[in-house]
C-alpha cells in the first residue's frame, strides 16, 4: 500500500510542505549563514509561514471550499502581522513559491489572492505561479 493512498488532500499537503520545508531549509541556513552581519535582517521563516497557512489547504486546491475556515482565517490574519516590511512580504512570497509547486497542480493560484479578502484580513497576496516576481 502506497504511503498516501488514503490520505486526504490536506495530509498530503502537509506531508509536501513539510518534505519542501525541511529540503529548503538546509539552502536557506546557508544563505543566512553568506550574508554579512549588515545585511541581515529579520524576516519571516518560511516554516512559520506554512504553518500559518496549512489550514487554507482546502480553500487553495482547485475546486476547494467556497470559503475559507476560521483556522485559515486565523492564519491569514497571523500572516499578516508579520508582514510588516516590504522585505517580510517578499520573504512570504518567495517561501510560497518555493514550496507551492511541490503540491503539483492540484492548487489554484488565482484562490491565493482570495484567502486575504474572504477573511476580511488587510493583506495583498498576489496569484503565484512560476512566474510571480516576489521583488514587486
Amino acid at each position: 500500500m502506497s504511503f498516501l493512498q488514503g490520505r486526504s488532500f490536506a495530509s498530503h499537503l502537509i506531508i509536501l510542505l513539510v518534505v519542501a520545508v525541511l529540503s529548503k531549509q538546509h539552502h536557506l541556513a546557508s544563505a543566512a549563514a553568506a550574508a554579512t552581519t549588515d545585511q541581515r535582517i529579520s524576516v519571516p521563516v518560511c516554516s512559520k509561514i506554512l504553518e500559518e497557512l496549512t489550514p487554507c489547504a482546502a480553500f487553495v486546491k482547485r475546486g476547494g471550499t467556497s470559503a475559507p475556515s476560521t483556522a485559515c482565517c486565523s492564519g491569514v490574519n497571523d500572516l499578516k502581522n508579520i508582514a510588516k516590511t516590504n522585505s517580510d512580504r517578499q520573504a512570504i512570497c518567495r517561501c510560497l513559491k518555493q514550496v507551492l509547486p511541490e503540491v503539483g497542480n492540484s492548487y489554484d493560484p488565482s484562490r491565493i489572492p482570495l484567502l486575504p479578502k474572504k477573511c476580511g484580513v488587510p493583506l495583498n497576496l498576489p496569484p503565484l505561479d512560476s512566474k510571480t516576481d516576489c521583488a514587486k
